[in-house]
Protein backbone atom coordinates (compact mmCIF):
# COMPACT_ATOMS: atom_id res chain seq x y z
CA UNK A 1 0.00 0.00 0.00
CA UNK A 2 1.79 3.31 -0.81
CA UNK A 3 0.80 6.60 1.35
CA UNK A 4 1.96 9.35 -0.67
CA UNK A 5 2.63 9.11 -4.79
CA UNK A 6 1.34 12.08 -5.56
CA UNK A 7 1.51 13.42 -9.03
CA UNK A 8 2.85 17.33 -9.05
CA UNK A 9 0.96 19.65 -11.49
CA UNK A 10 3.74 19.77 -13.95
CA UNK A 11 2.76 23.60 -15.42
CA UNK A 12 3.00 25.02 -11.77
CA UNK A 13 6.74 26.83 -11.23
CA UNK A 14 8.36 25.96 -8.07
CA UNK A 15 8.95 28.93 -5.89
CA UNK A 16 12.26 28.13 -4.77
CA UNK A 17 13.97 26.85 -8.55
CA UNK A 18 17.69 27.54 -8.20
CA UNK A 19 18.97 26.65 -11.96
CA UNK A 20 22.27 24.89 -12.12
CA UNK A 21 25.01 25.37 -14.81
CA UNK A 22 23.04 23.25 -16.98
CA UNK A 23 20.02 25.55 -16.47
CA UNK A 24 18.63 22.18 -14.82
CA UNK A 25 16.77 22.81 -11.20
CA UNK A 26 17.92 20.77 -8.45
CA UNK A 27 14.45 20.53 -7.08
CA UNK A 28 12.54 17.88 -7.61
CA UNK A 29 8.88 17.94 -7.70
CA UNK A 30 7.41 15.03 -5.26
CA UNK A 31 3.88 15.74 -5.09
CA UNK A 32 0.95 17.90 -3.43
CA UNK A 33 -1.18 17.81 -0.46
CA UNK A 34 -4.39 19.63 0.69
CA UNK A 35 -4.19 20.75 4.40
CA UNK A 36 -7.40 23.06 5.44
CA UNK A 37 -8.13 23.67 1.67
CA UNK A 38 -4.90 25.30 1.21
CA UNK A 39 -2.32 22.78 -1.44
CA UNK A 40 0.88 22.64 0.05
CA UNK A 41 3.32 21.62 -3.05
CA UNK A 42 5.71 19.08 -1.91
CA UNK A 43 9.64 19.02 -3.02
CA UNK A 44 12.74 17.44 -2.49
CA UNK A 45 15.40 19.96 -2.16
CA UNK A 46 19.39 19.53 -2.23
CA UNK A 47 19.92 23.26 -0.84
CA UNK A 48 18.75 22.47 2.19
CA UNK A 49 21.67 21.33 2.48
CA UNK A 50 23.82 24.28 2.78
CA UNK A 51 21.14 25.70 5.16
CA UNK A 52 21.43 23.05 7.33
CA UNK A 53 18.28 21.78 7.55
CA UNK A 54 16.05 18.80 6.95
CA UNK A 55 13.23 20.12 6.07
CA UNK A 56 11.54 23.76 5.52
CA UNK A 57 8.17 25.02 4.99
CA UNK A 58 6.97 28.12 3.61
CA UNK A 59 3.00 29.05 4.41
CA UNK A 60 2.75 32.40 2.18
CA UNK A 61 4.05 30.23 -0.50
CA UNK A 62 2.17 26.92 0.82
CA UNK A 63 5.24 24.73 0.01
CA UNK A 64 7.20 22.31 1.63
CA UNK A 65 11.03 20.88 1.21
CA UNK A 66 12.50 18.19 2.28
CA UNK A 67 16.39 17.38 1.66
CA UNK A 68 16.84 13.93 0.19
CA UNK A 69 18.70 11.56 2.61
CA UNK A 70 17.73 8.41 3.37
CA UNK A 71 14.08 7.57 3.11
CA UNK A 72 13.52 7.02 6.65
CA UNK A 73 14.65 9.90 7.57
CA UNK A 74 12.89 11.95 4.73
CA UNK A 75 9.40 10.43 5.77
CA UNK A 76 10.07 11.74 9.34
CA UNK A 77 10.83 15.43 8.38
CA UNK A 78 7.86 14.81 5.78
CA UNK A 79 5.52 14.35 8.64
CA UNK A 80 7.27 16.92 10.60
CA UNK A 81 6.75 19.23 7.89
CA UNK A 82 3.15 18.48 7.32
CA UNK A 83 2.32 18.70 11.13
CA UNK A 84 3.93 22.53 10.58
CA UNK A 85 1.62 22.73 8.24
CA UNK A 86 -1.58 22.11 10.47
CA UNK A 87 -0.79 23.85 12.93
CA UNK A 88 -0.64 27.13 10.66
CA UNK A 89 -3.62 26.23 9.40
CA UNK A 90 -5.91 25.28 12.67
CA UNK A 91 -3.61 26.16 15.37
CA UNK A 92 -2.17 29.99 14.15
CA UNK A 93 0.96 28.54 14.98
CA UNK A 94 0.22 28.36 18.87
CA UNK A 95 1.72 24.75 19.31
CA UNK A 96 5.60 24.89 19.80
CA UNK A 97 8.48 23.47 17.80
CA UNK A 98 9.68 20.77 20.09
CA UNK A 99 6.39 19.15 20.21
CA UNK A 100 6.64 18.10 16.47
CA UNK A 101 9.39 15.54 16.61
CA UNK A 102 7.58 13.43 19.11
CA UNK A 103 4.42 13.76 17.55
CA UNK A 104 6.07 12.56 13.73
CA UNK A 105 7.80 9.71 15.34
CA UNK A 106 4.60 8.50 17.06
CA UNK A 107 2.56 9.33 14.21
CA UNK A 108 4.88 7.50 12.00
CA UNK A 109 5.13 4.59 14.26
CA UNK A 110 1.23 4.30 14.62
CA UNK A 111 1.01 4.18 10.61
CA UNK A 112 3.17 1.39 10.53
CA UNK A 113 1.27 -0.34 12.87
CA UNK A 114 -2.20 0.53 11.67
CA UNK A 115 -0.94 0.11 7.68
CA UNK A 116 1.35 -2.77 7.38
CA UNK A 117 3.02 -2.24 4.04
CA UNK A 118 2.22 1.48 4.01
CA UNK A 119 5.44 3.19 2.90
CA UNK A 120 6.40 6.97 0.77
CA UNK A 121 7.51 6.42 -2.56
CA UNK A 122 10.60 8.47 -2.77
CA UNK A 123 11.43 8.90 -6.14
CA UNK A 124 14.02 6.84 -7.65
CA UNK A 125 16.37 9.66 -8.89
CA UNK A 126 16.86 12.03 -5.59
CA UNK A 127 20.70 12.23 -4.90
CA UNK A 128 20.98 11.60 -1.24
CA UNK A 129 23.70 13.33 0.51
Amino acid sequence: MTLLNAKPDENKPLCDETPTSDNESPVIPFGVITIGGIAWRIVIDPCLDSEGLNGDISEDKALIRIMPRDPSAMTITLVHEILHAINWVYCNSDIPHKVFNALSHGLIQSAKQLMPGCIIEWPDKIQKS
